[in-house]
């Protein structure tokens, strides 16, 4: 049973017939009037959605993507943890290696000593 056919049972239902002196007047209105009509409901409806689409979906996928983010990267700092430990530093060194020791690695050369020709 696909769409066609409800629709066409409900175009020859006798309660969409008897409800003819309603809806009649609606379809003798001039075209005109019916596309201005159409124009101003679609209107609405389109700022309705867009309002929905900047309150919800956004909004929704803005928060989705950052607690993603917040589990799947390495955080050195982690928020639970107080501020200035030493245990803290001692994990960045771990992670990241001192800096003055890696001053000498031709790596790790700074870039305004390149350069450009």
């Amino acid at each position: 049973m696909g769409v066609h056919h409800l629709l066409l049972r409900f175009l020859l239902s006798r309660s969409f017939w008897q409800q003819f002196p309603q809806w009649s007047k609606v379809s003798h209105l001039p075209l005109a009037m019916k596309i201005w009509v159409g124009k101003l409901i679609l209107g609405y409806a389109w700022q309705r959605y867009q309002q929905y689409e900047k309150d919800y979906v956004v909004e929704r996928l803005a928060n989705i993507e950052t607690e993603w983010l917040e589990r799947t990267l390495p955080s050195p700092n982690h928020p639970s943890e107080a501020l200035g430990d030493e245990e803290d530093e001692d994990d960045l060194d771990e992670a990241y290696g001192d800096y003055e020791d890696n001053e000498d690695d031709p790596d790790f050369a700074d870039s305004s000593d390149e350069t450009d020709n």
